[in-house]
């Protein structure tokens, strides 16, 4: 249902009304991206499955809660320390590994090369369409044949909505990603013909 949406980590955060049952408040704990409300057995329902928000899919963490909680309740707890150390700690479970592990990806030029190797993928895809309508190009000059510069693929991948996607700032960029070339070039190769 989910699947194509980027996923973030939210914080369940705990919630609190007027019970209808009896008097006095009634606990429950939400969402705060879609309100989706769930209960303390919640969390563990279906073992350590139960990772993503049936609302709107994203990450759902207790980490926040367990730290309230043992901020609260246990007197040998550093009362000063901060979230992300508790994150830190494994006694608590919520190491930041275990909470974000599901949401890792790549490194920066891991995607540079994926992106690369998908936009050859494609030029091949064109190559089989080329052949299977019957297309032989009668120069070099009609060959399929693109160059894109690096700059251009870095500044769209990963600088194209932010303040610095300026040319400066993707000289940088690309130099940090360890490129080297002015770019890429993408072709349809001369088949050779084969012997009989």
């Amino acid at each position: 249902m989910f699947e194509n949406k980027p996923r973030k980590i939210i914080y369940v955060e705990k919630k609190t009304s007027e019970s209808g049952l009896w008097y006095g408040k009634e606990v429950y704990y939400q969402c705060p991206e879609c309100g989706n409300v769930y209960d303390w057995i919640d969390r563990s329902k279906g073992g350590n499955k139960h990772y993503f928000c049936s609302g709107c899919g994203n990450f759902l963490s207790w980490a926040k809660l367990d730290y309230e909680n043992h901020k609260e309740t246990d007197s040998s707890f550093d009362k000063d320390m901060p979230f992300w150390k508790f994150l830190e700690d494994p006694r608590y479970g919520h190491t930041w590994e275990r909470e974000v592990s599901m949401t890792y990806s790549h490194s920066e030029q891991d995607i540079l090369k994926g992106c690369i190797s998908l936009m050859k993928r494609l030029v091949d895809d064109f190559d089989e369409y080329l052949e299977w309508v019957g297309f032989e190009p009668d120069s070099e000059e009609e060959r399929f044949r693109v160059s894109v510069p690096y700059s251009v693929i870095v500044r769209t991948l990963f600088l194209s909505k932010t303040r610095h996607s300026g040319g400066t700032s993707t000289g940088m960029k690309c130099r940090n990603l360890g490129i080297t070339e002015e770019s890429v070039d993408f072709v349809i190769e001369k088949k050779e013909e084969q012997e009989e």
